[in-house]
Formats: structure tokens, sequence, C-alpha cells
């Protein structure tokens, strides 16, 4: 399992960011303490605004500071060289005095103690510091409630999703194991449904409704595309939702990093119990490791998808940077730990644009794939008795065979269930798809629309199967009607389907295949806008695809 910072964050920064405020507080009062005895001037501000006004301390310039400073003895100047132990407020100081003895001098200046103010300038440092702590406190990008531990099991449930779906990590992917999920049963399916789509071309095309004018094949030509591009969208969800997590984590890692880092440098080193960030972290280049979100490839000599797959947080995707230690100057430190955070901004900045571009190239692409390739064709627009213009003549056909392959369509229907409550499980990491705020981003709303429209898909794909198997079984009957072989051999193999539980009830707790509530396409709508962000893609104007021609060979499909 993968290490990753969990929720309350703000919490654990702001523990940090006292810790380094009391660092930065001690080591300040040294170099206070310092300035008084050299009579230097003192650091009142380094990040923040300051006026003068406010900030006015004890003259400790003044000769009758001098004389305390330089011959008397100050508790104050004592305890910060002691190692401050103890709380300030515990320290009094009884301003004594002394002289420079002048030989020859029969009147010394007697040693009357004054109201020192040492003290009081060590406790501004303290605010002065905390000040300081502020500033940079309100730097800080929060990310304060993100769930890394959901999205790591959306991530998984995607990556099972897409085995069961038939998916393949691309050679060199850090990703051994997809899941739970046995994709090997639904693809042997689509693969002996996609194979044998044009043996029985002409049959179908006279007796069922199979077949339409526009495509006489349409359905069997689908199956293929459909399965192969439903898996490479899993596994493009897969990665998009690893990067939000990696940008999440970095955020999280580096702003700690940053503080405990600045925190030691200042020389205090007790009261940090926990290194909670071993290393500063860099999220590689989105496009190096993503490649294009929407491009995927069928496996060889089988059905799916081939993708390269990043992993959750993986070490290709998120990994060590190096980083120059910290000078241990509190000036120093402070202009240090400030330009670590705006660098550790900008980044993420960057990361945002670079995982909102992923996420438009992923809505892109599937608004170009034709609905027929994502969810199977849609037979409910063929006529209930096929093409009027049949092929004619005398068929001889395998009853058994023609069966088998309605059979073949309950199955993969049955398979594509568990697949359904896998996808639905993601949802409940969806407020975690957010940016430092909390709040979702158009890419975080847009990932989670794609990921509906593939659950819809899903859903349509299993009723269309369904249906396709009552539809090839009511041909099969209407065949036998005019042979009487055929007749016999229907009957004998459709009572044994009924005897087993198969016919009549083929996809358990659905509405029945046909009714048009599961079978119709789904809605796309919020996936395809009428244009892009103008930030994306200027000018884009994505519009559904559903003309033209069916994919029937093996190669990247739209």
């Amino acid at each position: 399992m993968v290490d990753y910072l969990g929720p309350g964050h703000t919490a654990r920064l702001t523990a940090a960011m006292n810790t380094f405020h009391k660092a930065l507080t001690k080591r300040w009062r040294e170099d206070a303490a310092t300035a008084i005895e050299v009579q230097s001037d003192l650091t009142q501000g380094i990040l923040r605004c300051y006026a003068p006004g406010p900030n006015e301390h004890w003259d400790y310039r003044s000769p009758s500071a001098r004389a305390h400073i330089d011959y008397g003895t100050c508790s104050y100047l004592d305890w910060v060289e002691d190692g401050q132990q103890g709380e300030l407020s515990a320290v009094t100081c009884e301003g004594k005095t002394g002289h420079l003895v002048v030989l020859g001098d029969r009147n010394p200046p007697k040693d009357e103690p004054i109201v020192c103010g040492v003290g009081s300038i060590l406790a501004q440092v303290e605010t002065w510091a905390w000040d300081e702590r502020t500033t940079l406190f309100t730097k800080l990008p929060m990310f304060d409630a993100h769930n890394l531990s959901l999205l790591e099991a959306a991530h998984n449930d995607f990556l099972s999703l897409g085995k069961g779906l038939g998916l393949e990590a691309e050679e060199g992917s850090p990703v051994s194991n997809l899941g739970k999920a046995d994709g090997r049963e639904l693809g042997s399916n689509v693969e002996a449904l996609w194979s044998e789509r044009t043996h029985y071309t002409d049959w179908w095309a006279s007796w069922t409704g199979l077949s339409a004018n526009r495509a006489k094949d349409g359905f069997f030509a689908s199956v293929g595309p459909t399965l192969q591009n439903q898996s490479g969208i899993t596994g493009a969800l897969a990665n998009l939702y690893s990067l939000r997590a990696a940008i999440v984590e970095m955020a999280r890692n580096d702003a700690l990093f940053a503080i405990q880092q600045a925190t030691k440098a200042l020389g205090e080193t007790e009261t940090i119990t926990t290194d909670l960030a071993s290393t500063w972290k860099v999220v590689a280049g989105a496009g190096a490791v993503l490649g294009v979100a929407g491009i995927w490839f069928p496996p060889a000599g089988g059905v799916g998808a081939v993708v390269g797959l990043v992993g959750f947080l993986g070490e290709n995707l998120l990994k060590p940077g190096e980083r120059e230690g910290y000078a241990h100057g509190v000036r120093e430190v402070v202009f240090r730990l400030g330009g670590d955070i705006d660098e550790l901004n900008n980044e993420l900045t960057v990361l945002e644009s670079d995982y909102t571009a992923k996420v438009g190239e992923l809505r892109s692409r599937i608004s170009q794939i034709k609905s027929f390739n994502l969810e199977l064709y849609d037979l409910s627009l063929n006529t209930a008795t096929g093409d009027p213009k049949t092929h004619g003549g005398h068929f001889t056909v395998d009853i058994s065979t023609v069966l088998e392959m309605a059979k073949c369509c309950y199955d993969t229907a049955e398979l594509y269930e568990p697949l359904m409550r896998i996808i639905k499980h993601t949802k409940v990491a969806d407020k975690h798809l957010a940016d430092e705020d909390g709040k979702q981003t158009w890419a975080d709303i847009e990932l989670a629309d794609i990921r509906d429209a593939l659950e819809g898909f899903l859903s349509t794909t299993c009723a269309r199967y369904a249906l396709a198997g009552d539809n090839t079984v009511a041909a099969a009957k209407a065949y036998g009607k005019t042979d009487r072989a055929a007749k016999e051999a229907s009957d004998r193999i459709l009572a044994d389907w009924e005897r087993v539980g198969k016919q009549g009830n083929p996809v358990p707790h659905r509405p029945a295949p046909g009714s048009g509530a599961d079978t119709a396409r789904t809605d796309r709508d919020e996936i395809e806008p009428t244009t892009l962000p103008p930030w994306l893609h200027p000018g884009e104007n994505p519009t559904r695809n559903d003309e033209g021609d069916y994919e029937t060979e093996r190669q990247p499909t739209g």
C-alpha cells in the first residue's frame, strides 16, 4: 500500500507552523540579544509589512541602558545565553547598573538600578515571529479534507473494472495487478460474437430484427469496439484519479517538508517528534507520464484495450526531488521558506492546468466516438421483422449454434452486472476530486461526469446484450416454423434452458429486456457541452458523431 498523508491537513500544518514559530522565536531572541549587546539594529520584520509606530521598543542605546547592559547584570540576557530555559514571563531583572572606574575620580557615580526593557523587547520578538508565521501560513495550500484512501479505492476499482473489461497494462507500466475481476470469460464471449458476426448475416437479415436497412451487421459488428472503448476509458479514468491524488499528496508533503527543514535550520530539533515528510516530492510531467488521455489500443490477438497505467501515486508519477539545504540565519530561513511555498504554489498551478488538459483530452475523445462503439448497436431502432429487403432463398442453419450465440449474449449481459456494481462504488470519492480549497474544478466535475457516462454505457450494454439474446431466440423460433428439424432442435434446447432457469430471466434484477428503459442511448450531454473551455481548445465545438460506417476491424476505434 502506498504511504500518503490523510485528511485533516490544516491541523497538521498548524502544528508544524506552531513548532516553526517556537524555533523562530528562540533563534530571533538570540539575534536580538546580540543586537542589544553590540548596539546594532533589531530585525523587526522580514516578509510581513510593518509600520515603525506599533513596533517601538525600549531604547537599549541610551546611557542608562548601556550602564545596565555593559556594566551591570541583565537577567534577560543571561536567560537567553543559558538556552532560554523556562518561560520568559518567569524571568525578572533588577536593572542593576555599574560604571567605568576612572583613576583619580574621587566622586564615582552611584550604582543606581534602572527599569530594564530587555524583557519587553524579547516579548516583542515572539509577536514579530508570529506575524511572520501568519504571513507564511496564509500562503500555504491547504488540501485539508481530501481523503486519498477513497481516491485510491476508486482508482483500484477502476483497475478491477478494467480487468473485467479486458484492460491490459502497457509494457513498462508499474501496474502488475489489476484487481480481482476476471475479464477472460467476458472477453472470450465478445471474441466469439465478434468473430462469428459474418457467418449468419444473410439468415439474420431475413428472419430477425437484428438487421436493418442502415446496418445489416450492426449489433455484432459493435461488440468488439464497444468493449475496447469501455476498457480504454476505464484505464484513462484510473490514471486521472491518480493524477488528482498526486497533486494533493505533493502539496501536502512538500509544504510539510519545507516547514520541517526550515524549523531544523533554526536549530529547533527536540520538539519535532516525527518527520511527517521525509523528502521533497515532484509530480512528473503529466504529458510525459500519462501520454494522451484519450488513446488506447487493442491487445495483440484479443479484445479489450492496452493503456499505459501509472498506478496510484506510482513512482513514475510522484517521485523524490532534490533540494538544497537551508541556511541558518533568521532572515535567510524565513525568505527561503517563503520562496519554497511560492514555488510549490506555482507548481500546483501548472499541475492543475495539466490535469484539466488531460481530462479535456479524454472528454474530447469520447465525444468523437460513435454511440454504437460505446454501448453496442441500438437494436430498438430495427424493425421487428428485420430488413424488408430480404435475401430470399433457402438457408441451412445450425440452430444449436445460433442458440448458443443467444446464450452467449445472455451470459455476457450477466457478466456486466458485477461490473456495474464496481463502478457505482467509485462515487464515494467524488467530493475528494477537488482543488486546495475543497472546491471541484471544471476538470473534477467533468471527470465525475465521464465516470457517470461510462456507467451509463455499461448499463445500456448489459440491456442490449439481453435484448440481442431475446431477438436471436425469436429468430430461431421463427426459422423453426419453416424447418421441422430446426424446430425440434430449438424446442429441445429451449426446454433445457428453461430447466436451468436461463430462459425468461437471463439478467436477474433488471427490467425486462426490450422495455426501452435500459436499452436507450446514454445521455452524453454532460460530457459534450457546446464548447470546451477556451483555455484548452479555442474554437473547438465537439458534437456527437453517430453517423457513418460501423467499426469492424481490430484497430483503435472511434
